[in-house]
C-alpha cells in the first residue's frame, strides 16, 4: 500500500514507499490516502463530480470519519459515514427520485 504524509510546514510529502518527496498539489492532496482507507482513492473522481454538481454541499473528512454539510432552504442537514464509499452513497440517495 502506498502511504504519504504531510511534511510539517511544506507545501510537499513524502512517498513512504519510494523515499522520495513530491510536490503537492490540489489533485494530489485528493489522492493521498486517509488512514488506511484503500478504497479512498478509487472514489476521488465520484467526489469530484458530486461536488461539481452539488457546489454547495461541503464534505470533509474529520479524523475517523467523513462528513457532508448540506444546506437546506431553512437550515442544514449534516450526515456522516466512516467510508467516503459510504458517504457518496447516501448522499447520492438524496438525490434519487422516490420510490426508486
Amino acid at each position: 500500500m502506498l502511504v504519504m504524509a504531510a511534511l510539517p510546514g511544506h507545501a510537499s510529502y513524502s512517498c513512504h514507499s519510494c523515499h522520495s518527496v513530491v510536490e503537492q498539489g490540489p489533485r494530489e492532496k485528493m489522492i493521498m490516502l486517509i488512514r488506511g482507507e484503500p478504497e479512498y482513492v478509487d472514489q476521488v473522481p465520484r467526489r469530484e463530480a458530486y461536488e461539481a454538481a452539488h457546489p454547495g454541499v461541503k464534505i470533509t473528512y474529520f479524523g475517523p470519519h467523513w462528513q457532508a454539510v448540506v444546506p437546506e432552504p431553512a437550515d442544514e442537514t449534516v450526515i456522516t459515514r466512516y467510508g467516503l464509499k459510504q458517504l457518496l452513497d447516501k448522499l447520492e440517495s438524496l438525490d434519487a427520485p422516490e420510490g426508486r
